[in-house]
């Protein structure tokens, strides 16, 4: 009798299931081992190409399609990728074991349960609109591209058969456009909502509701509370308020950088006591707060990439400007920028579901605004997030003045561990005595940002950098800026070295723009051909308008790159976010783990902080 094991062997040559049989199935051994990496989320591996693949025959755990992502060289570092999919952790490989067929060729594959017809159908769905009128741009970054049309013509579904590996164009991966109104779910500036009596407050009429819950004192009173339990009182917010103030009124160091003071901020607050019937230093009343609501934003855009957790799933802002005494507006605007504190596909997903809903609702209606607050509740709130100071979401405060002083300058503050308000460095924003633009800067600090991008300069064309707290080689070690400033004053703010060749120049026209776009200097400027504020003041009675940025404008490379045949960039960033709000509902946390695979490992994060 022949020996049972070359007996069985044999067989293994002519069974499809040779490799279950012989081989133990490691994946779920895999799942708990491999952990997902947490740096992934703002700085993602992206497949450069995805591909589907029908089984000859289920898989022993019932899987019918392999699904395979091609990264670059490099990218990945070792022979598994972990993330999260429709809530739980998947493990891709790439150790010639399992689902995978070859080890070390950069192709990482896992085999799923998904129903092929639906997966076709859809694909066929989003191939004809991609065809269209409608889905032929996207975006890069922040700037409008046309959508090569090549792989969308030549894919043909029927391509797909047992046993035969297809690439899928990425381009259809992106979610089908949903034709949101931005003025309802993205950037709401409608009259009927800002200033909804019910839930503002007009300081200078006195009408409307004083602690109505998108007020500023309503929400600076929810950020100097310690709990929802223990909320501030007025002297408490009252301290809180003035304390922020008062960084205006005295010359600020941070990171090394000198900001003087503004004291005209004192007008404001002078004025602001008097209207409230108190001597200096008395309790400032909320519902004499010189500010305007003007905006409630919709920032989903900013999340991280949700296979690999969340810090916080982009923001919920509202934007106020600030008031004179005569009730007029002044070129000074005060963002509150809040976290969103969802980890999960499912809340992440529910919640960008809320936003969409308003657009079956009349703005301004009392069951639009209701819902809206109901949104708003979720992130404005003390006890919104228990892991941060005051169990408030903020992340930040930003302002934009010129109003108390010249020229035009952006601050940024932090809640910090003491439950107040503190100045902290602009992310993304160097010193301004580094840029070459600025006729003051000294040679050694042009030279050091220059060679810092220059060294940099794949990770910034990649939008994956961050500008760092020091570098060596400037005239002091501290690099990134206690305060964002218009060198100029006007919409000529960018950010450059200087000459076409040599120590100060920036070798690559692309690194320049991103670098330069991701300050927000330049962003609010040259870059942009913008004037500082995207959201412009208003009085009341007057919606707030919005910059060519947000609404669609084409703009040459302010510092005329390629030398003589400067690029033209388009940018119309509602529809950006538009469609990101769109290509997140319609990918995530589905049914379809092909669809929601595929989204997260072609999902880049902007990683832009505006």
């Amino acid at each position: 009798m022949k020996n049972p094991v070359y007996l069985v062997i044999g067989i293994c040559f002519f069974l499809s299931s040779c490799e279950n049989f012989m081989q133990k199935d490691d994946y779920q051994d895999l799942v708990k081992k491999i952990k997902i990496n947490p740096r992934h989320e703002l700085s993602p591996p992206i497949a450069s190409n995805v591909f589907l693949q029908e089984l000859e025959k289920p898989d022993r755990n019932g899987n019918n399609v392999k699904f395979i992502a091609k990264f670059e060289k490099g990218l990945i570092k070792g022979k598994y990728l972990a993330l999260m999919l429709n809530d739980e952790k998947v493990i891709l490989r790439d150790d010639g074991k399992g689902a995978d067929e070859v080890e070390g060729d950069n192709k990482f594959s896992l085999n799923m349960k998904d129903n092929l017809d639906e997966i076709k159908s859809e694909l066929s769905q989003r191939q004809k609109l991609g065809l269209s009128k409608e889905g032929t741009f996207f975006f890069d970054n922040r700037s409008l591209k046309n959508l090569g049309l090549d792989s969308l013509k030549k894919f043909n579904v029927e391509q797909i058969q047992k046993g035969r590996t297809t690439q899928i164009p990425k381009d259809i991966i992106r979610g089908v456009r949903g034709l949101s109104d931005q003025k309802k779910t993205l950037m709401i500036t409608g009259l009927g909502v800002v200033e909804d009596t019910t839930r503002t407050f007009n300081p200078c009429t006195q009408l409307g509701n004083p602690n109505g819950v998108w007020t500023f004192g309503q929400l600076m009173r929810q950020m100097a509370s310690p709990n929802p339990s223990s909320i501030a009182t007025d002297l408490q917010v009252s301290n809180f308020v003035r304390n922020w103030l008062n960084t205006w009124n005295s010359n600020q160091t941070v990171n090394g950088e000198l900001l003087p003071a503004r004291n005209s901020i004192q007008n404001l607050i002078t004025d602001w006591e008097n209207k409230s019937s108190i001597s200096a230093g008395g309790i400032l009343d909320m519902k004499f707060a010189p500010f305007k609501l003007i905006a409630i934003v919709n920032r989903l855009d900013l999340r991280g990439n949700s296979g690999y957790g969340f810090s916080d799933a982009g923001e919920g802002r509202l934007v106020f400007n600030a008031l004179d005494p005569a009730c007029n507006p002044m070129q000074f605007t005060v963002i509150f920028e809040y976290g969103i504190n969802k980890r999960s596909c499912s809340s992440i997903k529910a919640f960008a579901q809320e936003w969409n809903n308003l657009n079956s609702l009349t703005i301004g209606s009392p069951a639009y605004n209701t819902a809206l607050e109901n949104i708003t509740a979720q992130f404005v709130l003390s006890g919104t997030n228990t892991s941060k100071s005051n169990q408030n979401s903020i992340n930040q405060i930003r302002t934009n003045e010129r109003a108390i002083g010249i020229p035009w300058e952006l601050r940024e503050f932090n809640l910090n561990s003491s439950g107040q308000l503190e100045l902290v460095d602009v992310k993304q924003e160097p010193q301004v005595r580094f840029n070459g633009v600025h006729t003051g800067s000294s040679t050694l600090d042009v030279e050091a940002m220059v060679q810092w991008i220059n060294t940099n300069v794949t990770s910034i064309e990649n939008n994956n950098y961050t500008v760092p707290l020091n570098i060596t080689g400037a005239t002091t070690t501290s690099f990134r800026g206690g305060h964002s400033l218009f060198v100029n004053d006007n919409v000529n703010q960018i950010w450059n070295g200087r000459g076409i060749v040599g120590t100060q120049f920036i070798n690559s026209d692309k690194a320049r723009h991103i670098f330069s776009l991701n300050t927000c200097s330049s962003c609010h400027g040259g870059e942009t051909r913008t004037f500082f504020t995207h959201i412009s003041p208003s009085s009341f009675g007057v919606e707030a308008t919005l910059s060519g940025f947000l609404t669609g404008i084409t703009v040459i490379d302010p510092a005329n790159r390629p030398l003589g045949s400067p690029t033209s960039r388009t940018f119309n960033d509602l529809l950006r976010r538009e469609n990101d709000l769109s290509d997140l509902i319609s990918n995530t946390c589905l049914n379809r783990p092909f669809f929601e695979l595929a989204h997260k490992l072609t999902f880049k994060p902007i990683r832009m902080t505006h």
